[in-house]
């Protein structure tokens, strides 16, 4: 292209520009900052916007925020803080907020569960999940769990699972067992799309979000029939059933038994309604 006669106009403006440029940072100048593409923010700058993301980074949760306190560029200080630790932004940004909510998992007062994890913008995905125990050799639950000043009611669940807060969820269901429950409801209560809650789900209590939400029905219902002397067709209808018929149906399938032979109580349920629903597929 070089040799070629006359030459383009193109190639001739792109020549000039380049050895403008060499002109202009070989001879350090007040331009120089400006046309040098490999610019990168000084150190004391990098180490400062570092230390802000990890001191705090749901205040400083952006890199132009950061280059504004910093007077610097967005370009300039991404370069210099890949150069300082083999790290974009984003990447920093993501670390400090596991760090974050660990802090706030371990010793964070009056917090629950949930919101230690919304506070510094996790939800309870797999992604969350598999990334905190990777970190830190541990599900987010177990550490909570440790917490002098957790929720009691939280951290003393036994058998609380890994990714989830067992008891708000029991909690929620308990609350809306005499109305529909759906999936889309138990997605918006976790955080999570609908096909992330079926699998963390399953992974995590071996059963369907659906199954889950038959088990704590079945559960009540039984409880009830025990325990009280209400009817068997109100039970029906307080545990989201809709109709007696449905409740011994959903019990003769699950338990092997009827809400009459519950209520008796002579008759010792083959399975645990968790155990039978859980073998159950929908």
């Amino acid at each position: 292209m070089m040799l070629a006669k006359p030459m383009p106009g193109q190639v001739v403006q792109v020549l000039i520009e380049h050895l403008f440029k060499i002109l202009m940072t070989t001879h350090p100048n007040s331009h120089s900052q400006s046309l040098c593409l490999e610019h990168y923010a000084d150190e004391r700058r990098t180490y400062s916007a570092i230390n802000m993301v990890k001191g705090d980074p749901m205040q400083w949760n952006t890199l132009g925020r950061i280059a504004r306190e910093l007077r610097c560029t967005t370009g300039a200080l991404e370069k210099g803080i890949r150069r300082m630790t083999g790290l974009g932004f984003a990447e920093i940004f993501y670390e400090a907020r596991l760090r974050a909510v660990n802090r706030a998992l371990s010793v964070a007062d009056n917090s629950s569960f949930v919101d230690a994890l919304q506070t510094l913008g996790f939800s309870l995905s797999g992604r969350f999940v598999r990334d905190y125990i990777r970190r830190f050799g541990e599900p987010p639950s177990a550490t909570y769990r440790r917490n002098p000043n957790a929720n009691t009611a939280e951290s003393g669940v036994p058998g609380v699972h890994d990714a989830l807060c067992e008891h708000t969820i029991n909690l929620f269901i308990d609350q809306s067992l005499h109305k529909p429950i759906g999936l889309a409801d138990i997605a918006k209560l976790v955080g999570m799309r609908e096909q992330d809650t079926i699998k963390v789900f399953r992974a995590y209590f071996a059963k369907t979000p659906m199954q889950y939400v038959i088990t704590r029905r079945l559960e009540r219902a039984s409880w009830l029939l025990q325990n009280t002397s209400a009817s068997i067709m109100s039970i029906a209808i307080d545990c989201g059933f809709g109709t007696q018929s449905y409740l011994t149906t959903a019990m003769k399938k699950y338990l092997g038994t009827t809400p009459r032979q519950v209520r008796i109580g002579g008759i010792k349920l083959p399975r645990s309604t968790t155990e039978a629903i859980e073998q159950d597929s929908e």
